[in-house]
């Protein structure tokens, strides 16, 4: 019959909290400032003391800085 109504619903119809897009955008916005500040707080330090090295003369710690540098990186890609 046309524009009969079935009991069935689509997988993507069930309404849930968690597909609403609301919340969706929400999540996003939530971890794209994690991220935001993560880099900031835990990268960009390591970044600028870098970035004042003299080649020449490294700074004591910096190896251990390039390590820490590629673990909080991976960190941030990976989540």
């Amino acid at each position: 019959m046309p524009g009969a109504r079935t009991p069935y619903r689509a997988a993507f119809e069930q309404s849930s909290n968690f597909t609403r897009p609301g919340m969706l955008i929400a999540c996003a916005a939530f971890l794209s400032a994690a991220t935001i500040i993560f880099t900031v707080t835990m990268l960009v330090p390591i970044n600028n003391r870098t970035a004042k090295m003299n080649a020449a003369r490294p700074y004591d710690g910096w190896l251990e800085d390039r390590a820490r540098w590629d673990m909080l990186h991976r960190i941030r890609v990976q989540c």
